[in-house]
């Protein structure tokens, strides 16, 4: 995992999943992104991992939160779209950022393997999750 930090957009996977997202300009990349980490049932890899907390951060973002770290180009992206935040999408932002740190997580173990930053990148997914859940 090309990581430098536990922040939201600290590592390759998390700045390589905005270039796609570009060619959007609605919540879909952020919806599909929580669906695909969700539907995995067997073994979450890394970047499916990192990708949820990207958009996770992302979502946590468009809701208020203002500490992120988003990237300059994201934001580019999130001020020319439009987003339809639902009860939904920030059900499957909870749901995802819950796979994301079950046992059979990559990114979760990897973290784990660093007992100096695996309380810091848990830290930060509490703090994500409990922005979203107080959207709804």
């Amino acid at each position: 995992m090309g990581a430098w930090g536990v922040g939201y957009f600290e590592n390759d996977m998390a700045l390589d999943w905005i270039g796609p997202i570009q060619n959007h300009t609605d919540e879909a990349p952020i919806r599909n992104t929580f669906e695909r980490a969700i539907s995995e049932k067997k073994y979450l890899v890394v970047d499916d991992g990192a990708e949820v907390i990207a958009a996770a951060a992302t979502l946590s973002h468009l809701l208020g939160a203002k500490d992120i770290g988003i990237p300059e180009e994201l934001n580019v992206w999130i001020k020319s779209s439009k987003f339809a935040i639902d009860k939904e999408l920030v059900d499957l932002a909870l749901s995802a950022l819950d796979r994301t740190c079950a046992d059979d997580s990559e990114i979760k173990e990897l973290w784990e393997g660093n007992p100096d930053y695996y309380p810091q990148w848990t830290e930060s997914v509490v703090k994500l999750r409990t922005h979203i859940l107080a959207s709804i």
